[in-house]
Order: C-alpha cells, then structure tokens, then sequence
C-alpha cells in the first residue's frame, strides 16, 4: 500500500508526500492508504462535519462523501493514476477550510511488467 501522512492545520493549500503546510485555526493530521482501485483518507483532529471532493475530468470537484466520521475509503478508482481529493471541515461558524490532497492509486501488475518490458526494450 502507498503510504501518504502530513499533519497541517486546517486552511487551505495542496500538499503532497513529505510536504507540510500551516494552515488557519485547526490541526488535523490526514493519512492516505492507496490500492490499485482505492484511495483511504484518515484524519485525526476536529470532530465537527467533514465533506470529501473528488477532482474530475471536467476540471471541478465532485462531492463523493459527507459526514462526521474521521475517515473514507473512495473506490472504483482507476490503477496507476494520480487523484485530488478536497477534505473540508465545516466548523459550527459556518466557515470551512479546506485542504486538498495529491494521491495517486497503486499500479497493477500488469501496468509494472509492461512497463518494465518497455524499459527493457529501450534500454
């Protein structure tokens, strides 16, 4: 499993692996987990509502989750490909930060070997 941790407090900013970030008010610690069709997000800090947004091929972000858990695992992703998911927490003020993660999906065996005969090939 790929493997994506940071802690940040909460604002807005996009970070990626062994990036860290300040951010307004609010520590959370977000966690990734990657297979080849699924992406976990954890989050650990804050326990007020949390809403989850996938990035799409029209170039805007779609909800896929809302609620008060501290953690949702997106499936039905595509192998080997790199993802943005926006986590936002709504604060009873009616105020919400926002962070948004790069993340990819694991490859799978068969996107490795045919890229390790290419590189052979070349090579």
């Amino acid at each position: 499993m790929v493997a994506l941790a940071a802690s940040l407090l909460f604002g807005f900013s996009t970070f990626t692996p062994n990036q860290l970030f300040a951010f307004s008010k609010k520590e959370i610690d977000v966690h990734t987990k990657s297979t080849s069709n699924s992406i976990k997000i954890s989050w650990e800090g804050g326990n007020e509502n949390f809403e989850l947004d996938l990035f799409n091929e029209n170039g805007s972000f779609s909800k896929v989750w809302s609620g008060n858990k501290s953690e949702y695992e997106i499936k039905d992703l595509e192998p080997g490909k790199e993802y943005k998911v926006k986590l936002t927490h709504g604060g009873l003020s009616g105020k919400s930060d926002y962070v948004i993660v790069n993340t990819s999906t694991k490859k799978t065996k068969s996107q490795i070997r045919q890229k390790n005969l290419l590189c052979n090939q070349v090579g």
